[in-house]
């Protein structure tokens, strides 16, 4: 179990292979799972368009961002981006553009870099090279590849394998048109956003008035529950505003709602896969 409240963290420069301009604070990492709060004031800040071997959430927290095709993701707004599926080019519109990323293991297996391990290859790769506008250029080449493509066939050895889509496009949420249910627990109000593929990774929220109490965690599923607004207590521990809690299956973390009202973003990981990576799942193909 992780808790991490942000405002115990300082900025830090992040996502070295993409850009500078990004800042993070690093609220779960946990066995290819990584939750950053990030951060970007500068509108000039670009990403080709591209795809992942692995799934990412996106939650809008400040301003917006672009994703291409006129996609974009604002203040209560989420965006589930499917291993395989393409998006961008990346962009920012409106500053500063803060939103909460999650990374994780997509229906093939395939798990995300840690950051330290990602780092020193980024590191090493600029001995041989250079990233520039989201792609990597080594010096023998003309032609650039996928910046994140680049680190992970370094830091692995091996070349990189995308599953095939399942999703033409990303799924973007506007969570405000769902509507909130009782629960069945006094002061707290629940609303299913979406369950997707065999593996069951589950998105939804919850309300709670104050001092009403909430289980963070599921029997089988590994799960993160992202506090949008208002501050909780789990015994001595106080978390506030855009403050994470991470639990493995079968944990459980009960919170208590200290002020007004808090919402609450629930994320079920996925169930764990039959195979232990993408290259093994009839679901892939090489670049």
């Amino acid at each position: 179990m992780q808790l991490t409240d942000p405002a115990t963290l300082e900025w830090v420069d992040g996502v070295p292979h993409r850009a500078t301009a990004i800042n993070l604070k690093m609220l779960v990492e946990q066995d290819g799972v990584q939750l950053t709060l990030s951060e970007v004031h500068d509108t000039t800040m670009r990403s080709p368009r591209h795809r992942h071997n692995f799934d990412q959430i996106r939650i809008g927290l400040e301003g917006a961002g672009t994703y291409g095709r006129g996609r974009e993701i604002r203040e209560r707004m989420i965006g589930y981006f499917p291993e395989g599926t393409r998006y961008g080019p990346q962009g920012v519109t409106r500053v500063p553009n803060t939103q909460v990323v999650l990374q994780f293991e997509g229906a093939s297996g395939s798990r995300y870099l840690a950051a330290e391990v990602a780092n020193r290859s980024t590191e090493l790769l600029r001995r041989t090279g250079q990233f520039r506008d989201g792609l990597y250029f080594a010096d023998s080449e003309r032609r650039g590849v996928d910046a994140f493509q680049a680190v992970w066939e370094h830091a692995t050895g091996r070349p990189m394998v995308y599953p095939v889509p399942r999703y033409e496009d990303p799924v973007y949420l506007h969570v405000d048109a769902f509507a909130y249910l009782p629960s069945g627990t006094p002061g707290v109000e629940k609303k299913l956003l979406g369950v997707f593929g065999e593996r069951e990774l589950s998105l939804r929220m919850s309300r709670l008035r104050r001092d009403a109490d909430l289980a963070v965690g599921d029997g089988r599923q590994r799960c993160i529950a992202f506090f949008l607004g208002g501050s909780v207590r789990r015994g001595s521990d106080r978390l506030g505003q855009w403050s994470a809690i991470y639990t493995e299956p079968g944990e459980r973390a009960v919170v208590t709602a200290t002020d007004g009202e808090v919402e609450v973003v629930e994320i079920a990981l996925p169930l764990p896969a039959a195979t232990s990576s993408a290259e093994r799942s009839p679901m892939a193909v090489a670049v």
